[in-house]
């Protein structure tokens, strides 16, 4: 907090912050060398070669940098307060501070012009000079060429990744190599200034995972945009589409994402072209409708957006290859060069492009009759302001919020169990109960939320339990099949809301699977959910299915039922009937009666309060109860994922 003096000068910059802002900085060095994700594809990997990968990420640097008390004067909210205003603050102090006093910040401020400038610049000498890092022959950044060495580094302000290219043997045996000597010392160099690691974001030695907005698989050689973020894009792409509308700033910040996701391959770029003038001249929030080549172009993106990305084992072709566009056509000339030769450009080729101006269809005319002409258009400077400005949004991983959550929870078994055991369980999504998180997983805000949380991978594991209306057996008629499981009539409004239903689940665990988590789904033993392409796929990505009864864990009912999931554990819960008298199951029709609660109550092994928590309600369906979790199967199923999860802890412990 600073007192506001008389002076002129100081006035303006205080009290104006306007005028302090437009003194921009006139020299930016160490903020043109960010190293971006995009660059990892730029790695070659020969023969058996692999990647390991250790990575640091400075938790609130912005904030653990000092500045003199000049700047700090600098970063104030522009503000006046009455000094008594202002007197429960501990940097408050009657002799200095008196009269219209403006609250600042004692620390780099995110609009300062030069943070990033200082930030980039601090976080480089502490590595360079503290722990002997970022060499110049191994720090990859914009601008120069990518580094020969077996071990490369990327710094982006208050991330530090390295890469060292190994053998198989070299990882397995976890032989010291660079990387080993420099993340070490930089925990050492971190301590000694007060930088903070961030240690749920600390990583050593792994082969893949997300990166500076690079998701990385060092052993298959696969370098692309996180997954999950490139299928939540196409989704809200191709939504888009189908409205035909769009705002300016909507579709500017879509394509700055497609940008981001295309930069792993970067011939893609050529299929846009008349995306980026739609909405030219509008107001940024004033919707309009999309051209119809603007659509065109954004779902052959959805259709080829999961082969965007690059494979680092590729080899190098003994060929150079020249092209050149214009509006009517395109060239592409070759020549014979050796494989040396080729790489060694490639690893000097600008990967961050210029910009080109073309001839205005009057000019080239005249350009080619030999005319004199004057283009009333001025060129555009690579570092003129452009009218959009495209922001890629950083990655979404922060870690484990929730160990668990449950889409239709209903009675809350699954989730109880979690909850008794210790385990931090989300509040669960359902359309009945209270003190729920979400409603109806058919609200487009809802969904979106799921989506959201499925995308950040907070949520450790995941279990739904779709209603089976429609895909069982025992409605007459039926409306589904193996063969049909999306419907004889697909627009029935009620098939067409079911399998919306489903398909938003399935979709949801996609995200899941892709960030490395766990699901599951249930359904009963005779639904055809699992016959819809969408969850197929979840099996050809390395799900599978476990069958099992609930009369095995002391249910009355047979229930058969079957379990989608990647939960390696839940394998030991298949169970199939064991019952002596197949005939002595409760029937699952109609209501419960005072007779057949007792007789419900008779046959619960060892009480209804046991298996399931609560008895029947007279007048209550029968098919709602049964919907229910035996309490034995969620407590097995807990005992099984608390082993999973204290050993993913403590490795050791598996000697024991």
């Amino acid at each position: 907090m600073f007192a506001v003096p008389k002076d002129e000068v100081y006035d303006r910059l205080i009290l104006n912050p306007q005028t302090a802002n437009s003194r921009m900085q006139k020299f930016s060095h160490f903020t043109k060398e960010l190293a971006p994700g995009a660059m990892f594809a730029l790695i070659w990997l020969r023969g058996d070669e692999q990647l390991r990968i250790s990575a640091d990420d400075l938790a609130e640097m912005y904030y653990t940098v000092k500045i003199p008390e000049l700047r700090a004067k600098r970063n104030s909210i522009g503000v006046m307060f009455s000094h008594h205003e202002l007197s429960h603050l501990q940097c408050y102090d009657a002799s200095k501070h008196y009269g219209k006093c403006v609250v600042a910040l004692n620390a780099l401020a995110m609009g300062d012009s030069w943070a990033v400038e200082f930030a980039q610049q601090s976080h480089h000498n502490v590595l360079r000079f503290l722990a002997g890092a970022v060499l110049e022959h191994q720090r990859v950044a914009y601008r120069k060429p990518f580094p020969r060495s077996r071990f490369l580094e990327w710094l982006s302000i208050d991330d530090h990744v390295g890469v060292q290219i190994c053998t198989p043997q070299e990882f397995h045996e976890s032989t010291p190599l660079r990387d080993t000597e420099v993340f070490s010392r930089s925990e050492a160099a971190y301590r000694s200034v007060g930088l903070v690691q961030h240690q749920k974001k600390k990583q050593r030695e792994v082969t893949q995972g997300i990166f500076l907005g690079a998701e990385i698989d060092g052993v298959q050689g696969f370098v692309s945009a996180p997954r999950h973020r490139i299928g939540a894009l196409t989704l809200c792409a191709l939504i888009m589409i189908r409205q035909g509308t769009a705002s300016p700033r909507l579709l500017s910040s879509i394509l700055g994402c497609w940008i981001h996701i295309l930069m792993f391959r970067r011939p893609v770029l050529s299929i846009l072209s008349h995306s980026f003038s739609g909405g030219h001249g509008l107001a940024q929030d004033r919707v309009f409708c999309l051209s119809r080549e603007t659509r065109h172009e954004l779902l052959a993106l959805c259709w080829i957006a999961p082969v965007c990305l690059t494979d680092i084992r590729v080899s190098v072709p003994p060929k150079i290859f020249c092209t050149d566009a214009s509006p009517d056509g395109a060239g592409i000339c070759e020549a014979d060069e050796s494989v040396s030769v080729v790489a060694e450009l490639w690893r000097h080729s600008e990967q961050r492009g210029y910009y080109t101006q073309l001839l205005n269809p009057a000019a080239s005319i005249l350009c080619e009759h030999d005319e004199p002409f004057e283009d009333p258009v001025p060129p555009i400077e690579v570092s003129q302001p452009l009218d959009r400005v495209t922001w890629i949004p950083s990655s979404l991983k922060e870690g484990i919020l929730y160990d668990c959550i449950e889409l239709f929870k209903g009675e809350g078994n699954w989730t109880s169990a979690h909850a008794n055991i210790g385990f931090r369980t989300h509040p669960g999504i359902d359309v009945r109960g209270s003190g729920l998180a979400f409603a109806d997983l058919m609200d487009n805000s809802v969904f979106s939320q799921v989506l959201s949380l499925a995308a950040r991978g907070v949520c450790r594991d995941w279990h739904a339990g779709p209603p089976c209306y429609t895909y069982g057996t025992l409605r007459r008629p039926r409306i589904r099949s193996k063969f049909r499981p999306a419907g004889f009539r697909m627009t029935d409004p009620l098939t067409r809301e079911q399998t919306l239903l489903a398909l938003r689940t399935a979709f949801v665990m996609h995200l899941v699977m892709f960030t490395g988590l766990f699901f599951s789904v249930e359904q009963p033993g005779s639904s055809v959910m699992f016959y819809l392409g969408i969850f197929k796929r979840l099996v050809f990505r390395g799900a599978w299915i476990t069958r099992m009864c609930f009369c095995a864990f002391g249910s009355p009912f047979k229930k058969p039922s079957q379990w989608l999931h990647n939960k390696p554990w839940m394998y030991e819960l298949e169970q199939p009937c064991r019952c002596l008298n197949k005939s002595c199951h409760f029937i699952i029709e109609g209501t419960f009666t005072r007779a057949s609660v007792t007789e419900f109550e008779h046959m619960c092994k060892p009480s209804s309060l046991e298996v399931y928590g609560r008895a029947p309600r007279v007048g209550e369906a029968v098919s709602s109860y049964s919907a229910s979790y035996p309490k034995g199967l969620c407590r097995e199923r807990c005992k099984r994922f608390l082993t999973r999860f204290l050993w993913c802890l403590f490795p050791h412990m598996c000697l024991l």
